[in-house]
């Protein structure tokens, strides 16, 4: 009887003192919070496994295994074609994926608790950001999507299309140029030739007009100048003779 209580005794010392060892490990809630503050609400944790490692106190480290998922489907860039960006879908909205990772704990049930996940892997990518525009905008190829080969397809035909036409594209760019080199020449001999027989711009020839013009002003004023001046000279005249006259007739008459 004496052995049997000897051995419980043991048994119950080893059994609690392996829980000491093993540590409590955070709620499942404080895991998805801390993990989705950590990851900035890109990824979340949708399930998770933990093994204890080591605990000292308030103080525990664990594996972690379990199924995480991204909050919205995300993207890398492969490259360019044409207007067209090359993308590549490396997470899918919602759909888990298998990871494994470590954290460390501190804190109890009554203090609460500060979590760190690191060592992070998952089966997926870990490169990837969300395209705000992606379903609205046709400027995109998901180079992984369903309908990449029908939409390359289309996209080579439209190509193949503009690179035929590019020879008579060509011909009516040269027989343009033609037609631009006439209207040229008619707009140049618009403005006439100068005194030497050159052909004129048209800024040579506005300056010529101004120069016309400029010349006619000053003639007409010379010409204005003189007749007033003839004008004036002709009534001073006729305003002298009489007056010589009648005072003469007057001094005759008194004689």
């Amino acid at each position: 009887m004496k052995k049997q209580w000897i051995v419980g005794t043991a048994l119950l010392m080893l059994m609690t003192g392996n829980a000491w060892a093993d540590g409590e490990p955070p709620t499942e809630n404080i895991l998805k919070d801390q993990f989705k503050k950590q990851y900035h609400g890109i990824l979340k944790l949708d399930a998770i496994t933990l093994k204890n490692l080591d605990a000292k106190g308030n103080q525990a480290t664990w594996s972690a295994e379990g199924d995480v998922s991204s909050s919205d489907d995300l993207y890398t860039w492969v490259g360019q074609l044409a207007d067209y960006e090359l993308l590549e879908q490396t997470w899918t909205k919602d759909k888990p994926v298998k990871f494994s990772a470590m954290l460390t704990s501190k804190g109890t049930p009554a203090s609460g608790w500060s979590v760190n996940f690191y060592s992070f892997q998952a089966a997926a990518s870990d490169r990837g950001r969300v395209v705000d525009d992606i379903k609205t905008n046709n400027k995109y190829l998901i180079v992984n999507s369903e309908d990449f080969n029908y939409r390359f397809s289309q996209l080579e035909s439209a190509l193949n299309t503009q690179k035929n036409s590019i020879p008579a594209l060509e011909k009516e760019v040269k027989a343009f140029d033609k037609q631009m080199v006439a209207a040229q020449k008619a707009a140049d001999a618009y403005w006439g030739k100068d005194a030497n027989g050159k052909q004129m711009t048209r800024e040579e020839a506005f300056k010529k007009i101004h120069q016309q013009r400029d010349e006619c002003k000053r003639a007409a004023r010379t010409v204005l100048t003189g007749m007033c001046y003839s004008v004036g000279s002709a009534t001073r005249q006729g305003s002298s003779s009489p007056t010589r006259f009648i005072g003469q007739s007057a001094m005759t008459s008194r004689t």
